[in-house]
């Protein structure tokens, strides 16, 4: 679609409305799955899990607030980056904190924000994960490579069937810089500032630099050895 673009010319636009049951009631464990899987052009792409997923969402107010996950597959693929990384493997979600209700609607970051472009990043490494399909999905990444499964959109409230509409943009994976929060590509007062004020959070944390899900004087000395 050109009716919303980030970079370029075109955007991805996904349209949809969620159904009720026989007695007219919503679903209460009912998400979206948008799936790379079998499709004809950059089916499964693969990716490094040392890296960020990261891409860019507009979306209408009048579109209900959502969670956003990333399915990943675990095939241990030696394609080239954005290559077909094969069907095989688990599926892990990333950033899945929890699930609303059942294995089946995954609880990830909260979109809320409306009527602009913003980012989203997926930290493979760091974030939490959660199983979702396959022998091989037990909550945990095994291996270094695999490809990008699907993005999986559940309503906050389930009652609110839609319509929903999201434009997507600029997906892409970035190297993990050292020291760099918020992923701009230089660290500086902003990822200092972040780590400061997240200062003795636990879980996970976009300024927890080394993973170890606390933020703390290690996270930033990481800073610091890197600043400018």
């Amino acid at each position: 679609s050109d009716e919303q673009v980030f970079g370029g010319t075109r955007s991805l636009k996904v349209a949809w409305q969620f159904l009720t049951n026989a007695n007219g009631d919503p679903f209460p464990n009912a998400w979206l799955r948008l799936t790379t899987f079998n499709t004809a052009n950059r089916g499964n792409p693969a990716i490094n899990f040392d890296h960020k997923v990261r891409l860019r969402l507009y979306v209408p107010s009048s579109t209900p607030d959502f969670y956003l996950t990333l399915g990943v597959r675990e095939t241990g693929t030696n394609a080239d980056c954005g290559n077909n990384g094969g069907t095989s493997g688990g599926i892990e979600w990333i950033g899945a904190t929890s699930a609303q209700p059942g294995p089946n609607a995954p609880v990830g970051k909260l979109v809320n924000q409306k009527d602009q472009w913003i980012t989203v990043s997926f930290n493979v490494r760091c974030e939490p994960v959660r199983g979702f399909a396959g022998a091989t999905a037990n909550g945990q990444l095994q291996g270094s490579t695999g490809t990008v499964e699907q993005l999986a959109f559940t309503p906050v409230d389930p009652a609110q069937l839609g319509p929903y509409i999201v434009y997507i943009d600029d997906v892409e994976t970035i190297a993990i810089q050292p020291g760099d929060v918020d992923d701009n590509g230089c660290v500086d007062d902003a990822d200092l500032l972040q780590v400061l004020f997240a200062f003795g959070s636990e879980g996970y944390n976009p300024a927890d630099m080394n993973c170890d899900q606390v933020v703390d004087d290690a996270d930033l000395l990481i800073v610091l050895f890197n600043f400018g």
